[in-house]
Parts: C-alpha cells; sequence; structure tokens
C-alpha cells in the first residue's frame, strides 16, 4: 500500500518579484467608457446629439461651435469616448467636439 505525505508549506509566503508587476498602484485608476454610435438626430441651436442607441449628449461650447458644425457636414456615424462623469469627446468625421453624455 502507498503512503502519501503532506507537501511542506511555508509560514511565510514568499515574496513576489517587483519586476513581474508593472502596475504602479499610487498612480490614479481613470475609468472610460468608448465605442461607436450612430446619430439619429443633431439639433444646432440646443447644441444636442441624440443616437439610434439612445444616447444623447450636449454638446459644450455651442456658441463657438454651432455656426461651424452643418448636419450635412457631421458623419453619422461617432466615436465616442466617456469618463466616469459622463464627460465625453466625440470624433463625427473631421469634428472633435465636447460633450456631455446626458442619457
Amino acid at each position: 500500500m502507498r503512503t502519501f505525505r503532506r507537501a511542506a508549506i511555508p509560514a511565510v509566503p514568499p515574496v513576489a518579484d517587483p519586476a513581474l508587476n508593472p502596475v504602479d498602484l499610487d498612480s490614479p485608476f481613470i475609468f472610460t467608457v468608448e465605442g461607436e454610435l450612430t446619430i439619429s438626430a443633431y439639433n444646432a441651436l440646443a447644441g444636442t446629439i441624440e443616437t439610434y442607441e439612445g444616447e444623447a449628449f450636449a454638446l459644450r461650447n455651442v456658441s463657438s461651435i454651432s455656426s461651424g458644425i452643418h448636419s450635412e457636414n457631421l458623419s453619422p456615424n461617432i466615436h465616442y469616448k466617456c469618463d466616469r462623469f459622463g464627460s465625453c469627446t466625440l470624433i463625427a468625421g473631421e469634428f472633435v467636439l465636447d460633450a456631455q453624455r446626458t442619457r
């Protein structure tokens, strides 16, 4: 009959090699969400963009940018990147816009 021996478990776990952990724990973690959407409505007077996917954005600095953005020049596909507070950057064709996610 075979006898089994238990493996010896050290009392103190081994110290991890710092070279194996490239994450700097002192640096803040930034949560972002990004993706692709399709514009369903653009209101230049209100400075809002709505999408078929149900998202809505309020553009910042509407008075300075609304005169330069025309719906026929605005790409229907936009790339968005938002932080955890809903502050977003929208890229629609040739336009890069600052916006606040409202829905």
